[in-house]
């Protein structure tokens, strides 16, 4: 189940978001808000935090927005259940590419 919110959202609210799709039976929960600032970047990583001691389900915590990009590239490591990439030599997005992804895996986990 996918949720796409174009709007920041405190993580306590993100995580009440999670907990309906837990309770309708879903799989995986995605959940995509917005970032616009520093702050905002900071909350992202506590909720997903949050989602990771919390929810008790697999679920995929994306931003948008201007300061997103820190955000999907860190979010896996923070308890996100995966990466949505680009191939390598599409770098127009905000999307980390493959090769990015492997390089924070093996520089984190190896």
């Amino acid at each position: 189940m996918s949720t796409h919110i174009n709007e920041y959202l405190t993580p306590e609210r993100v995580l009440e978001i999670g907990t309906l799709q837990r309770e309708r039976g879903v799989n995986i929960a995605k959940i995509v808000t917005l970032v616009e600032s520093e702050k905002e970047l900071d909350d992202a990583f506590k909720t997903n935090l949050l989602l990771k001691e919390k929810l008790g389900i697999s679920y995929l915590f994306l931003c948008n927005g201007s300061y997103c990009k820190k955000h999907r590239l860190l979010n896996p490591v923070f308890g996100s259940c995966m990466y949505l990439c680009r191939e390598n030599s599409d770098t127009s997005t905000v999307q980390p590419t493959l090769e990015a992804a492997r390089a924070i895996r093996e520089t984190l986990f190896s």
